[in-house]
């Protein structure tokens, strides 16, 4: 699922900044650190994932699907955009069945939304539940306790976790900033056009103000796996 670069990365930032993979304060801060954090510089305890936080790089689309294409064959690729899921969430998911020859059984009207936009309240507690020091001891223990009693510490911290957090919508992106970024990804929209065979020229226009982003949707029934860097990536 391939989103426009400015707005997937305004969203992957604050999505970071929820599980703490990214410490600085600001969008811009952290677009501006990237210079140090390709020398290694600039992380924390808690960065988990250094190569998401090469914000660029992340948003070099084009690349990474021909990698894809290359590797498995065009036909056994599925290319979704996150605009066409928002737009009609329930046909791209028959869509995405009907690839996979699933048979859409348990597609159904109501698709209850995931992964919105959100605020940590503590931020300590946070990032004391992701210390690598706890996550080690937890994962050294995880041999000498019984399957039920790790179950239930699992969800335990789940359920910490959602509570020290709350839904927000993201501040919307500054619009020199935005504009900076619109003009910078263009060539990389235009090569995705060409590899997609998709008019995606409207990526590039600038907007008078950011659009909040949608939140992710899932159908009604459908397991929703935890995932760190989707977060409408």
């Amino acid at each position: 699922m391939l989103r426009e670069p400015t707005e997937m990365l305004h969203a992957l930032y604050y999505q970071f900044r929820v599980d703490g993979n990214e410490h600085l304060p600001t969008f811009e801060q952290a677009l501006a650190a990237e210079p140090g954090r390709r020398a290694g510089r600039g992380f924390t305890r808690h960065t988990y994932f250094r190569q998401g936080l090469q914000y660029h790089a992340v948003a070099r689309f084009t690349e990474q699907v021909q990698r894809y294409f290359d590797m498995f064959g065009r036909v056994r690729v599925q290319v979704v955009l996150y605009d066409d899921f928002a737009a009609n969430t329930q046909g791209v998911y028959r869509q995405v069945l009907n690839f996979l020859s699933v048979k859409p059984t348990r597609v159904t009207e109501g698709f209850p939304v995931i992964n919105g936009s959100q605020r940590v309240r503590l931020p300590w507690l946070r990032n004391l539940m992701s210390d690598p020091l706890v996550r080690g001891t937890a994962v050294a223990l995880h041999a000498w306790l019984p399957a039920r009693l790790f179950a239930a510490l699992q969800q335990a911290e789940s359920k910490v976790m959602q509570l020290n957090s709350r839904p927000e919508k993201r501040p919307p992106q500054e619009g020199e900033l935005r504009r900076q970024l619109k003009k910078e990804f263009t060539p990389e929209v235009e090569r995705l056009s060409e590899l997609l065979g998709r008019d995606l020229s409207h990526w590039s226009v600038t907007q008078t103000s950011s659009p909040q982003a949608l939140p992710g949707r899932m159908p009604a029934g459908v397991p929703q796996a935890g995932c760190r860097t989707c977060a409408q990536a």
